[in-house]
Order: C-alpha cells, then structure tokens, then sequence
C-alpha cells in the first residue's frame, strides 16, 4: 500500500495542541458556490445546486514543504504575514506525488506547482461528507513545531 505523502498546512489548534476543524482557519474547505449573476464565491471547493461537491481538483490546499507555504498563510515566526497563534502541521511521510492516496476517500492533487496541491474527494459526494472525510484525518496531523503550537 502507498504511503500517505508528507503534507503540511497552517491551522489553529486547541489547548491541546489538537487541531480544529474549521472551514478556512482549521481542517476543513470553503463552499465556494454560485451567486445570482452566476460566477463562482470565493472558497476552496465548488458545490453545485444540489449540495455535492464539484470534482474539479480544487479542495483543501496543502504543501510539500513548510518552507514553501505562501507568506499570507505562515506565521510570523517563520517570517510569513499570519498571526502567530497558527500553527504548521504535518501528516503522512511519503512522497508529494500527484494522485497518492491520503484515505481511502481522498487524494492529493497538485495545483500546477510541484510543491503545492489539494487534498481532494475521490468521488462525488455532498459538501458536508467531504468536510467530515477531512475531519476524520485530524489524529494523523501533528504540530510540526510542538513547542510553539498554541504558545501564546
């Protein structure tokens, strides 16, 4: 069986140090749906009119290399622009590679940058299983700088 590539992102944690589940601070993804003229809201991962996520690779973003996560997201101690109450975590240990399989319900998929992609649904399911799909990894994502996780 394929390794769970070694994914990072930035999120919020308890007291615990455990991450929260959230749709844009947390583990989770954005509805981004259409309004009355017909163009798409913001967010991470389209849902159509009936409630399903649109499979069109966009999803809950993730990267390759803490390093490499954009400087809106990281937290100023690692010279990123976010507050320092986020923290960098961290999940699997295999290879960044297209298509790799993260559960059995989700996949990552790259965003056009080797470093960079989404973690994604395999099927079509409602907006409201994908986000319990990624909620479900929340025990696989550890801080990847445990003594500055939620230090503040």
């Amino acid at each position: 069986m394929q390794q769970v590539p070694l994914l990072y992102r930035v999120m919020l944690a308890d007291k615990n140090k455990k991450l929260i589940i959230h749709e844009k601070d947390g583990l989770g993804a954005r509805a981004s749906v259409k309004n009355a003229k017909g163009k798409w809201t913001y967010g991470d991962i389209k849902v159509g009119d009936d409630g399903n996520v649109i499979l069109d690779n966009n999803g809950m973003s993730v990267n390759s290399e803490w390093e490499e996560i954009y400087p809106g997201v990281l937290p100023e101690k690692h010279g990123g622009q976010n507050s320092n109450e986020f923290c960098i975590f961290q999940m699997g240990d295999g290879t960044f590679t297209n298509g790799a399989s993260i559960t059995d319900n989700l996949v990552l998929y790259f965003s056009g940058k080797g470093y960079h992609g989404m973690v994604v649904p395999v099927n079509i399911v409602p907006l409201a299983i994908y986000r319990q799909y990624l909620a479900d990894t929340r025990e696989s994502w550890v801080p990847h700088f445990p003594e500055e996780c939620n230090a503040n």
